[in-house]
């Protein structure tokens, strides 16, 4: 029989986890984020593979996502413990709401996790899916070049953020059972498409009016200016767009006619980023940031409404 102070105990380390789950990595708009990324992955892997749609495969694939994105929050907490100290004091490592041990804890706990769910889908899923943690281990030790790669806030940026295509290869693999080897050229470039729309998030979110500025915290903004900060987020909506323009061309699932929601969908983050050049007000700059990551979701969503229209992947689970 377990005494209450083990019982409060357990009761309280779950509710600091909830605390943390809460200010750090708010579960409504990541579960929809990520479900958005998983759904529009799987649809056009199933598309091009001319596979069926698995439900089953596709929740373990959710689930897989949820937990790898939930762990990268936690190195990112580790990594930025220091810098929290000094500039943000309230986070819940730099209050001591829980420690780093704890967090580290947690997160071999959720790379044990993972390995296991991929696992029950097969030989290529767990090797597509070992690429991308290991990719985001060598982020957490900042590719062991960490000095040389923090002044420069768009490489860093860069070599962070291309995990999001290996998320991508991995769901491309839980979904289809094809192993990386064997990956169609339109598969490969699609997975790119990842990494320009979380660049554009990454970009967007970095990017403040002049009053938001803080001392010791480094800004798109800072570094290249207001326009080009913009011009740089742009700059990633246009790639993503250009990459189903090139599926269109090599006859897979997308129908060149439908651009045109993708461009509408541009058209927001397009006319906020020249609303915030005009007036650079902390409300239009925060108007900036969350359309940009609407466009993650609406991109994401385009995507596999159109790959569900265009091919009857779903015609068995």
């Amino acid at each position: 029989m377990h005494s209450p102070t083990i019982a409060f105990d357990k009761t309280k380390t779950l509710n600091r986890w909830w605390t943390f789950i809460r200010e750090r990595f708010p579960l409504v708009e990541h579960a929809v984020s990520i479900f958005c990324l998983t759904l529009a992955n799987s649809v056009v892997a199933c598309a091009i593979t001319a596979r069926d749609f698995n439900s089953y495969n596709f929740c373990i694939a959710y689930t897989v996502c949820l937990l790898f994105f939930f762990r990268l929050r936690c190195f990112d907490e580790i990594k930025d413990y220091a810098t929290d100290k000094l500039v943000n004091p309230a986070r819940p490592l730099a209050r001591g709401l829980i420690s780093q041990g704890d967090v580290k804890r947690m997160f071999v706990l959720l790379t044990l996790a993972e390995m296991v769910l991929v696992s029950l889908l097969g030989a290529s899923a767990l090797l597509a899916h070992s690429i991308a943690v290991v990719y985001s281990y060598l982020m957490y030790k900042e590719f062991f070049i960490g000095k040389y790669l923090s002044p420069h806030l768009t490489t860093y940026a860069l070599t962070h953020t291309f995990v999001s295509v290996l998320v991508a290869y991995s769901i491309f693999s839980q979904l289809t059972g094809t192993g990386v080897d064997r990956f169609t050229v339109e598969l490969v470039v699609f997975g790119l498409a990842s990494w320009a729309i979380f660049n554009l998030f990454e970009f967007a979110r970095k990017t403040y009016a002049p009053l938001e500025e803080r001392n010791n915290v480094a800004t798109y903004t800072t570094t290249f200016g207001s326009v080009g900060a913009v011009v740089l987020s742009l700059s990633q909506i246009a790639a993503s767009i250009l990459v189903i323009v090139y599926l269109y061309r090599h006859n897979t699932i997308f129908d060149l006619t439908n651009i045109y929601y993708y461009l509408v969908a541009a058209s927001v983050p397009v006319l906020s980023g020249i609303l915030f050049l005009i007036r650079e007000t902390p409300g239009s700059a925060r108007l900036f940031r969350a359309t940009c990551a609407v466009y993650l979701i609406a991109y994401y969503g385009l995507v596999a409404y159109q790959g569900f229209t265009s091919h009857n992947v779903f015609h068995s689970a």
